[in-house]
């Protein structure tokens, strides 16, 4: 979608802290932080590790 994790529509780099997420919400159209938005569990157990969180439901990376 080309905006940033934290916009509606989803799908693009966030970075908090150390921690770094590529998010794709293609079809869900949420931000990371949303219900739904394609996002794999997140936690501050995470830290220093980079996650790809694919969306069950866009099927995209």
């Amino acid at each position: 979608s080309g905006n940033t994790a934290d916009e509606n529509g989803g799908g693009g780099f966030f970075q908090d802290s150390s921690r770094v997420y590529l998010i794709n919400t293609t079809v869900s159209g949420n931000s990371a932080s949303e219900v739904g938005g394609g996002l794999a569990v997140v936690n501050e157990y995470f830290d220093n590790l980079v996650l790809l969180a694919n969306s069950i439901l866009s099927g995209n990376l």
